[in-house]
């Protein structure tokens, strides 16, 4: 039988999608060109008031950024952020996506309090609007707590990263790939604020997490066991150290 005919906002979501499948494996040239192909059709066939608009921007912010393009994710980020505030109101969660994802670009500017204060707005909107145990609040905590780590803040990080981790552990479980990095970070900050021993127990539950959610030969289990070599011999802990190393 024929395939089923598309509406013109159907066809601009799936090559948005395609494009965003080639971002996520590293074709950028590939996922530009779905993108451009998508925005393309958007504007022939859609008006201006679809919620549409702002995954294209989105998606596009997030291509220029993963080529380190900061001023034109950000252009983009913010047209996704005025089309969600249009449409959803700013107190939706789409809106304050968008509200985090420039908090990203603000932040690798160097403009640490723009940053702090929009993923700020985006905890205080996912607490409300999706619950205080939601992954997307965890999302955001681990922003905040980032920040927090950059300005040497280390227990306002730590408290930030735990309460993430306490939110993944519950909603997604002790072993998802997500908790593993909430606790890979923590440990980490446990290392800023020399808490050898905390880091070294952060580092042996991101270990565990790693080693069954994405498996024993992941670059994120690697930079794990790295870490905590170099913690155990601080903490004189020499034979694990070796083991650790020779793993």
């Amino acid at each position: 039988c024929a395939a089923p005919e598309r509406s013109p906002k159907q066809l601009v979501e799936i090559w948005n999608n395609l494009s965003a499948a080639e971002r996520r494996s590293g074709h950028l040239d590939a996922a530009r060109q779905h993108a451009n192909e998508a925005l393309t059709l958007a504007a022939r066939e859609l008006a201006p008031e679809e919620l549409v608009w702002a995954g294209l921007w989105n998606n596009l912010g997030m291509i220029a950024l993963a080529g380190n393009n900061l001023q034109a994710a950000k252009d983009y980020y913010e047209k996704s952020a005025a089309v969600a505030l249009r449409i959803s109101g700013r107190e939706s969660p789409r809106y304050a996506a968008a509200l985090s994802n420039l908090a990203t670009v603000e932040t690798k500017q160097g403009h640490h309090g723009r940053a702090q204060a929009l993923w700020n707005t985006a905890l205080r909107i996912d607490e409300e609007r999706l619950g205080a145990g939601h992954p997307q609040v965890a999302s955001d905590l681990a922003n905040l707590a980032a920040e927090s780590f950059y300005a040497k803040r280390y227990d306002e990080a730590i408290d930030l990263y735990r309460r993430a981790a306490s939110i993944q552990e519950r909603s997604l479980g002790e072993q998802s790939r997500q908790t593993a990095g909430t606790w890979r970070n923590l440990a980490i900050v446990y290392c800023g604020a020399k808490r050898y021993r905390d880091a070294q127990a952060a580092y042996a539950r991101a270990i565990h997490a790693f080693e069954i959610s994405a498996g024993t030969a992941s670059l994120d289990l690697l930079d794990c066991l790295k870490r905590n070599a170099q913690v155990l011999r601080r903490l004189e802990r020499f034979a694990e150290a070796e083991q650790t190393e020779v793993r």
